[in-house]
């Protein structure tokens, strides 16, 4: 089967990526944050090309320092660590162990990284300044 292919250039913001067929099944790539980094979504669906399925999200925005993070709480830009501290472990069964604020371009998210029980390490990603989940699964 033939592929199919659909790219759209964000301009500075990111590009979007759509392929459909061939060996890959379907693949989508989001890439937001230009060529600074930014935050990557690859999700590939089915295929014959070895893979599974499953999303893989890819952040390379820059840690803000206390004095910058403090500042975003102070300004409104972003709600309180321990705000989003409670709501991450309403959706995790095991032990936070690693929470930053990142930018991403113009947008801060919380990146919380959190240890199952099971001993898998997951990644949670809140927009800092509404505290929304953004659920990647």
């Amino acid at each position: 089967m033939a592929q199919v292919g659909l790219g759209l250039d964000l301009g500075g913001l990111g590009s979007v990526d759509v392929g459909i067929g061939g060996d890959q099944g379907v693949g989508v790539d989001v890439d937001l944050g230009g060529d600074q980094g930014g935050l990557g979504v690859d999700l590939d669906i089915g295929g014959s090309g070895g893979g599974n399925g499953g999303l893989g999200l890819e952040t390379a925005g820059k840690p803000l320092g206390q004095k910058a993070a403090l500042q975003a709480v102070r300004s409104g830009k972003a709600l309180p660590m321990e705000e989003i501290m409670l709501r991450a472990k309403l959706l995790t069964d095991g032990e936070i162990i690693d929470a930053q604020l990142v930018s991403l371009q113009d947008v801060l998210l919380y990146e919380i990284k959190a240890l199952g029980k099971s001993g898998d390490v997951s990644e949670l990603y809140f927009l800092a300044q509404t505290g929304e989940y953004l659920d990647l699964n």
